[in-house]
């Protein structure tokens, strides 16, 4: 991305793996062994000191930490030769480079090197390895004090304190002391890599390296003697201070093609092929080591990207093929996305490239992590690995609890970054093999919550032929503090078809072992693909899912193999070729989608545009025919309705003292936004508007808005100002900030009118039901449409008609038919491609919603197989409308004897039904 105007090129990225050699393999394998061995030893050491969990932690703790800094080192070390081979073919090509990398260990070597000094030692024989990181943390801290039970006299509790001697000094375990010591010794076998800063100054030789780092002296090793010294990193008649200032200068003049960067050098420095500079070559920047910090790691790119360059740079990401060292990636990846969120109001905008896909941190990565660690608790295997729970107890995974038995503790159950970290010490093999089993969880987590729409994929542009406003923006929300104002927008988008031919659909089939199914009822077909099982995050179950392919598109949605089983049967392709050809040939080469948009100040609406509980809300970008730049909100068309309603636009609503009124003397409860409701109350003995709801980030505000706050039994209740004047100033206020929400199922004539004439009650094509479920199980005496456009045709006047009712109700002489039964077993079942011969039936009008509901209440009050005397549909709704005292009169009779409802249960749910349906 990113054309240079000058050169024609753009910025690269790619990924370069480097392999492990075998005898980096082996070197590794050890080290992992020897970190089992001491967290082994660790845990027999606490058990004979009687160290208790506070001693368990400090250690553990320090060992963990030491643990990753140690193996963070040795694969930066193992990734030299890459960087090797990488910076010669650079050369090769014309090209200048920059490695990048995080630390140079500068204050280990000094330290060794003190001592060697001291001790009269010489350079060449210190070891600069990460060998150090281990052996200092079994020296320091290994556990040897010895711990005795007390009481503690103020809980009463057993705690463990250390034991002193008679001149108070702590005694240490001579059991521990000698496990610690025999430790050390097996550590002095342990081969390690030395440290990649020195290595890669020492291969190519100081006069040719530009090393900008923070470090003062480094050790160079003459190539001819072998001798090692420790000098000054900056030249004869350079001031430390000005010693990557100068550095710099030899790389931009040419002097020198290879450039070193460290943290310390990542702001204040242009290594980038400058048009002042003599070195216009293109600048190739591979990351030996990612920064733990997104910005710097963000300004340690932007050295050799920047402005008024000849060429732009070429990225290498450098990692190696363990599965531990996506810990790295993932951390960085997860907080660049942060950084682009927090600077640019768009996580993707810090992205780069490839870096993207290792953020494991997710909801899905939490996901499949959790179902990971449950499998194998459940005994379940894992691929590669021979015993995996073993394996957990290898990572310090999988703990004994009080009862003696072991766990996985709750706080890591979700710890995406710790088990990524405890990866790492495991050998290669079973390192790799427990992160494959672990992305393969992640990678089916996520393809489940895409097919589900929960996936959150972040801003996201509309890629389209053509975009519209259908009509002028309007204003629907504007801040009374601020002046900010929220528009929604109806937009018109141009989208290419993606007609399925007949013959590139059989191909499809035969290649990836599909099937033609038929519709039962409907009658209509489509082309069923398995893709492969998946994982519900929720429950942990896994299902197999098909994609779906229709002559209108391909992959229109995914449904589950249970699903498509009730409702499809196999046919031959011979069966499906004379209806998909006619179906393919109708399709316009361009079809014309609605799209919903609120843009603008969404921030203070944000709760309001959430259409339910755990809703994601989805931010796009488009910019119209006319050059328009929209951001905002995405709407649903089947929530379009309901969030507008929310905003107060689809009706004019009622004055604050009609609502005063009619929650004071009629009883009537008022929803607002937010979750927010007015009911009546009662403060000092009057009657009075009393809120409900309020959590307590609200009381600051509720009270400036001049609602009166009492503390009564200990809890913050807020009211409606009892004078009349005062109380319509302050719930007008109230109001700006929290308008009336009008119920979802709300069915008065002016909302319905609304609805109709605002929103395209239209479905997604990515839905995951292909029928309507509840039409067509309970059936009504006529077949719905061959397919679902037709049905949508219907969809306003079934509304419409469910909206606007009579205020009496009439007989119904027709009785519904009888609801279907299904065999739920699935031995029953017949297999989703056993072949069936194809029967399609010819389409009939929709039946309208007021049968169907009629049918749903003869479902709700009477058993499938009715007895005579049981109370029909009709009847009931014809005693809706009659006094209690003659209701009081009729019996009902069910089969479940003392377990049937009783006449006012009925009663109450007839109430219910017809509140929702009916109008008046």
């Amino acid at each position: 991305f990113g054309v240079c105007p000058q050169s024609g090129q753009a910025v690269e990225y790619r990924e370069r793996i480097h392999h492990l050699t075998p005898e980096q393999r082996e070197m590794y394998d050890r080290a992992a062994a020897a970190w089992q061995v001491v967290l082994r030893d660790i845990d027999a050491a606490l058990t004979v000191t009687n160290g208790g969990s506070r001693a368990r932690a400090t250690s553990l703790t320090k060992f963990w930490g030491d643990h990753q800094r140690f193996f963070r080192q040795v694969i930066c070390a193992f990734k030299v030769p890459g960087v090797i081979a990488e910076t010669e073919q650079a050369l090769r090509d014309g090209k200048s480079v920059v490695i990048s990398l995080v630390g140079t260990g500068e204050a280990r070597t000094r330290e060794q090197v003190a001592r060697a000094a001291a001790a009269g030692g010489m350079l060449e024989d210190l070891d600069f390895s990460p060998r150090e990181v281990i052996a200092a943390m079994v020296e320091r801290g290994f556990p040897t004090t010895l711990y005795q039970d007390v009481t503690d006299p103020t809980t009463g509790k057993t705690i463990q304190v250390p034991v002193k001697d008679e001149q108070d000094t702590i005694v240490e375990s001579k059991q521990a002391l000698v496990m610690r010591q025999r430790l050390i010794d097996g550590l002095s076998a342990l081969e390690l890599p030395e440290n990649p800063l020195d290595q890669l100054v020492n291969h190519f030789g100081e006069r040719n390296v530009a090393e900008l780092t923070g470090r003062s002296r480094r050790l160079i090793r003459d190539p001819r003697t072998g001798r090692v010294e420790y000098r000054k990193r900056a030249p004869e008649g350079v001031a430390m201070d000005r010693t990557n200032i100068f550095e710099m200068e030899q790389f931009q003049a040419g002097k020198k093609r290879i450039a070193i960067i460290s943290d310390a050098a990542s702001t204040g420095i242009s290594l980038h092929a400058s048009n002042r500079a003599q070195n216009k070559q293109r600048r190739v920047h591979i990351t030996l080591e990612l920064g733990w910090s997104a910005d710097k790691q963000m300004q340690t790119f932007g050295r050799t990207h920047r402005s008024d360059q000849a060429v732009p740079p070429e990225y290498v990401l450098l990692s190696t093929e363990l599965g531990g060292e996506k810990r790295f990636s993932s951390t960085i990846a997860r907080r660049l996305g942060s950084l682009g969120a927090l600077t640019k109001g768009d996580r993707g905008a810090a992205d780069t490239g490839d870096l993207a896909k290792y953020n494991f941190e997710t909801e899905e990565g939490r996901a499949a992590l959790s179902l990971l660690l449950r499998r194998i608790m459940a005994g379940e295997s894992v691929p590669g690995l021979d015993n995996p729970r073993q394996t957990l107890r290898d990572c310090g995974l999988l703990v004994k609890n009080k009862e003696g038995g072991e766990e996985v503790r709750k706080e890591d159950e979700y710890n995406v970054p710790r088990f990524l970290n405890r990866v790492l010490a495991l050998n290669v093999e079973q390192q790799n093999a427990l992160f494959d089993g672990f992305a393969e969880l992640f990678d089916q987590t996520v393809q489940f919550a895409k097919a589900n729409g929960t996936f959150d994929e972040g801003v996201t542009d509309i890629k389209a032929v053509a975009v519209r406003l259908a009509k002028a923006p309007r204003i629907v929300h504007t801040d009374i503090v601020t002046g900010a104002q929220t528009t929604h927008y109806k937009l018109e988008v141009d989208l290419p078809t993606r007609a399925v031919s007949f013959a590139e659909a059989d191909r499809v089939r035969g290649r990836k072992s599909g099937a033609f199914l038929q519709h039962k009822k409907k009658g209509h077909f489509m082309l069923a693909i398995e893709s492969g099982r998946h994982t519900n995050p929720a429950t942990g179950k896994s299902f197999r899912n098909l994609a779906v392919w229709r002559p209108e598109a391909a992959r229109t949605n995914y449904i589950r193999e249970d699903e498509l089983s009730e409702k499809y049967q196999a046919v031959t392709p011979e069966a499906a070729r004379a209806w998909w050809t006619q179906r393919h040939a109708a399709i316009p080469p361009i079809e014309t989608v609605e799209t919903h948009l609120i843009g603008g100040a969404i921030i203070p609406l944000w709760q309001r545009l959430k259409t339910h509980e755990g809703a994601r809300l989805r931010v796009v970008r488009v910019t119209t025919d006319e050059g328009q730049r929209i951001v905002g909100i995405h709407l649903p068309p089947d929530r379009v309705g309901l969030v507008l309603r929310s905003l107060g636009i689809t009706r004019s609503l009622r004055e604050p003292a009609q609502i005063i009124n009619g929650v004071l003397h009629e009883g009537e409860e008022i929803t607002l936004a937010a979750n927010l409701t007015l009911r009546q109350g009662n403060i000092h003995g009057e009657p009075a508007v009393e809120m409900h709801g309020a959590d307590p980030y609200k009381f600051a505000q509720l009270r400036g808005l001049g609602l009166i706050n009492e503390q009564i039994n200990w809890k913050q209740r807020f009211f409606i100002p009892t004078d009349e004047a005062k109380g319509i100033e302050v719930l007008s206020g109230l109001l700006q900030h929290y308008p009336v929400v009008v119920n979802e199922e709300a069915s008065d004539e002016a909302t319905a009118h609304a609805s109709i004439g605002d929103i395209e009650m239209t479905r997604e094509a990515s839905s995951n039901h292909v029928v309507d479920l509840e039409g067509w199980l309970i059936a009504v005496g006529a077949t719905d449409t061959p397919h679902d456009h037709e049905a949508q045709d219907t969809q306003g006047a079934e509304i419409q008609s469910e909206a606007v009712r009579p205020q009496t109700i009439a007989p119904i002489h027709q009785a519904p038919a009888p609801v279907r039964q299904f065999d739920t077993c699935a031995a029953a079942q017949p297999s989703l491609f056993a072949f069936q011969p194809a029967a399609v039936s010819p389409p009939q009008p929709a039946t309208v919603a007021r049968r169907r509901n009629e049918a749903q209440m003869e479902l709700m009050f009477t058993e499938s197989e009715a007895s005579a005397e049981a109370l029909a549909f009709p009847s009931l709704a014809a005693a809706w409308v009659l006094p209690s005292e003659q209701l009081s009169k009729w019996s009902l009779k069910m089969d479940g004897g003392e377990g049937g409802r009783s006449l006012d249960a009925r009663r109450d749910q007839a109430a219910t039904y017809l509140r929702t349906h009916a109008a008046g």
